[in-house]
């Protein structure tokens, strides 16, 4: 009873090869079928070994190992309770971004943020609850999480690029240096990079010393910065010890200016106090290179024009 079935869908079958239909057919089916996207890190295409990255719903969802350690951080997985680990040590100077753990367990939309900076840099500490889009799990053996997570965890700035079907992540770029410059003559006397820069203690009269901090991202032409002064200058009474002074100054470089907060201090050497009454807030225009591009090397400068904006405001009379 089934014989003029058969004979009708062989006769379907037989025509549509004839008109070609079957091929764009299974084309079409196979075009449905979204590629992954690509995963670039400042520019470099990150190639995964196993599982790549897949769109689900609409979100973009990345292995978390191999995005991870191509950021510097290790990951361990505790198969028993589904937990998974995210350490990332900080070597910055004196550690201001902190030593970051991160924690997720497969199945939940909550993770947790920790940053520790050194006791110096306390303000920059995280402890934080993060929320998924989705819930971390498990694809073809490899721990997938919301590309959005990536900046959360990392301080990161992720960008999707639809046109392109890829994904850019642009870490941030930390540069920091110590100069000794001559404080009466102006003149830069060393540059140092963290590995080679030795302390000075006691600092000598008139040789100032100054640290530079920039930190930037390859997807943005603003430069956040840190400079800090630290001399000692010659006290009014010839027969008192010279005064420590520092100086530090927090701000960016955006749109050609200098914009920062500076505080302004000055140790008592009778008192053997602190006193940090002295600040203000200061905008400069950038100094720029031939090319237009902000010049960072001039940024320990900052430190000098914040005394020189401070004196012209009066706030260093104020505190005489």
């Amino acid at each position: 009873m089934f014989k003029p079935a058969r004979t009708i869908l062989a006769a379907s079958l037989a025509a549509t090869l004839a008109l070609g239909g079957a091929p764009a057919a299974f084309a079409a089916a196979k075009a449905a079928v979204p590629a992954s996207p690509t995963v670039y890190i400042d520019g470099v295409k990150l190639s995964f070994a196993s599982q790549q990255p897949v769109v689900q719903k609409g979100r973009t969802l990345v292995p978390m190992r191999a995005i991870f350690e191509a950021l510097g951080a290790k990951i361990q997985y505790d198969g028993k309770t589904g937990k998974v680990t995210a350490t990332k040590k900080d070597t910055s100077y004196a550690t201001f971004i902190g030593d970051k753990t991160v924690t997720l367990t497969l199945g939940s939309t909550k993770a947790h943020v920790k940053a520790v900076p050194s006791e110096d840099w306390e303000e920059n500490a995280v402890d934080k609850d993060v929320i998924l889009d989705v819930p971390a799990q498990t694809v073809n053996g490899s721990t997938m999480v919301p590309l959005a997570f990536i900046g959360q965890a990392l301080d990161c700035h992720v960008k999707w690029d639809g046109a392109k079907n890829r994904v850019n992540i642009y870490k941030p770029q930390v540069k920091e240096y110590w100069y000794q410059q001559d404080s009466i003559t102006g003149e830069l006397m060393v540059r140092y990079d963290l590995d080679t820069y030795r302390h000075p203690d006691p600092i000598p009269l008139n040789k100032d010393q100054v640290y530079l901090r920039t930190i930037g991202y390859g997807d943005q032409k603003a430069v956040a910065f840190y400079s800090y002064l630290l001399t000692r200058i010659p006290s009014d009474d010839e027969q008192g010890e010279p005064i420590t002074a520092d100086v530090m100054v927090d701000g960016k470089i955006e749109d050609g200016q200098w914009t920062g907060d500076y505080v302004l201090s000055l140790d008592d050497p009778a008192t053997e106090e602190w006193d940090y009454s002295v600040d203000d807030h200061i905008v400069l225009p950038a100094y720029v290179t031939s090319d237009g591009k902000s010049d960072l090397s001039t940024i320990p400068f900052s430190v000098y024009a914040a005394i020189y904006d401070a004196d012209q405001k009066g706030l260093l009379d104020e505190e005489s």
